[in-house]
């Protein structure tokens, strides 16, 4: 034996095959690892995110738990959400029953990104600075100065098709068509129609801005108003 090797580098010989109980629970338990080139050199699996606080039920990984501290029943505590029920947290509003259904759509989980685009109500502002993607690396983007959210007049000019907040306000009548009229080809075939209306009418029903905006509808409607502009073209928040 080489005598550079001390005690805690001596390593037992093993047959090529271990099919032993022990080695084999050994390399359940064990971290997986992940080697490849286009990924993190050291994966470790943290578990599943299946544990809760007793008091608020809040999520946690078991890694997150209080050291050294177990509840009566031995089930990990942790503080980082009520403090261990000192902070009074409100339970989250049950959503509508409708939201509950198409939750359970694969139409709407697939294209969700889209839906949630269609009901935007404004359109987003800012100076991007673009120079910084001029070398090699990642795509980054940046942005100087502030944020602005604008929205422009509450009914299309000219032959411009409603956008954005407009479509709460005008030609309401074909709202769902509008709103799916901004998506093209494969992208708005793959939208569905009957998701839209639901969700319009979970707007018209619960969100109070829109509630809002449905009353300028009903006001230009009554006063037979072709067009008005908000006092500003651009709001910042």
């Amino acid at each position: 034996m080489n005598s550079d090797i001390g005690p805690s580098c001596v390593r037992r010989q093993s047959s090529p095959i271990d099919t032993s109980i022990d080695s084999v629970t050994t390399a359940l338990q064990q971290p997986s690892l992940q080697t490849d080139e286009d990924a993190s050199p050291v994966y470790e699996d943290l578990g599943d995110c299946n544990y809760k606080c007793r008091y608020c039920k809040a999520a946690f990984w078991h890694g997150e738990r209080l050291k050294g501290h177990h509840s009566y029943n031995h089930q990990p505590e942790y503080h980082l959400c009520c403090r261990g029920g000192k902070v009074l947290i409100q339970p989250e509003p049950d959503p509508p029953e409708y939201i509950k259904h198409i939750l359970a759509d694969p139409n709407f989980m697939h294209n969700i990104r889209a839906y949630n685009q269609m009901f935007a109500m404004t359109s987003f502002g800012a100076t991007i600075d673009n120079t910084i993607n001029q070398g090699r690396g990642p795509n980054v983007f940046k942005v100087s100065g502030q944020i602005y959210h604008w929205i422009g007049s509450l009914c299309p000019t000219g032959d411009d098709d409603p956008c954005f907040l407009q479509l709460y306000i005008y030609d309401t009548q074909n709202k769902v068509q509008n709103r799916m009229n901004h998506f093209e080809g494969s992208d708005r075939a793959a939208l569905d129609p009957d998701i839209v209306q639901g969700l319009i009418q979970v707007l018209d029903d619960r969100n109070e801005l829109v509630q809002i905006f449905r009353t300028a509808r009903d006001k230009c409607a009554q006063a037979d108003v072709p067009e008005f502009k908000w006092p500003s073209n651009r709001i910042r928040l």
